[in-house]
Order: C-alpha cells, then structure tokens, then sequence
C-alpha cells in the first residue's frame, strides 16, 4: 500500500510536469513578439519591398488589362477591391521603409524608393478614375514611368 507521502510526492510531481507544459504552450501564443527576431539588414528591408511591389504592380497591371478586354461584370466588379487592396499594400510597404532606419549611405535609396511608392500610389488613383468612371483607356503614361524611373533611381543610389 502506498504511503500519503508518496501519493502526495506524485501528485506533486504531475502537478509540476502538468503546469510547466502548460506554460511551455502558453508563453508563445500569449506573447508572438516574445522571440526576438534577428535585426534586417537595410539591403533585405528594401529589397523585400522592392519584390512585393513590383509583383504587386504586376498583378494590378493584369487585372487591369483584364478588366479593360473584357466585360464580364465579376472581373469589373473586383477591380474597386483589387485597387483598395493595393493602396493598402503600399501603405505599408512605406511604412515598412519609414519605420526601418537605415545606415546613412541607405538612406538616399530609402527616401527615392519612398518616393516611387507615393508616386505609384498616384498611379493607381489614376487607375481608380478610370474604373470609376468605365474609361477603359490606359491613364496617362507618364504617370506609370515617373514610379519606374524612381524605382530606378533608388537601385542606382544603393549602396552595393
């Protein structure tokens, strides 16, 4: 037969064993940003937004070529959401940058790449008129080569 004190050492024991894997479990999921993410460089900052920006120009691009060729009212339906979404997108994409500080010799391309990012979002107000307004005419071309030239500009300014 076992002695109170063994039952009572064992209870003891599960206890512990029992509420340190709850605690294992519940640390991380209370607290995501517990773990310290190792710092970014600069050139892995504004090369992710760099990528997200032009797949997201690139999307926006073929839906909207889409929605001029065709007449299908779901596809014209989704172009106000799709461009909504890509106005958030760049927001914070610039403020993924304006957050970020970069080492001084980053910090032209940080403030050109800015720049390409307001002037895109210019862009896609343009895009948005001509939605709106059912002109299925390409917006003014000059609008879409001011946002790639600062993108060019602001890799020419890296400091690689």
């Amino acid at each position: 037969m076992a002695s109170k004190k063994g039952i009572a050492l064992t209870i003891g024991i599960a206890a512990a064993i029992i509420g340190s894997s709850f605690l294992i479990w519940y640390i991380p999921q209370s607290s995501p940003g517990g773990f310290i993410d190792a710092p970014r460089t600069d050139s892995e900052v504004i090369g992710d937004v760099y990528a997200r920006h032009n797949d997201l120009a690139t999307s926006i691009e073929l839906r909207f070529e889409q929605w001029k060729n065709n007449n299908d009212t779901a596809v014209a339906g989704d172009m106000p959401a799709q461009l909504a979404s890509a106005k958030s997108q760049i927001e914070q994409m610039r403020r993924d940058l304006d957050n970020h500080q970069p080492a001084q010799e980053w910090q032209e391309s940080y403030d050109i790449y800015m720049q390409a990012l307001d002037s895109y979002a210019v862009y896609l107000d343009a895009l948005e008129l001509k939605v709106d307004s059912g002109d299925k005419t390409d917006p003014d071309q000059t609008l879409d080569q001011r946002w790639r030239d600062l993108v060019d500009q602001s890799v020419e300014a890296m400091p690689i």
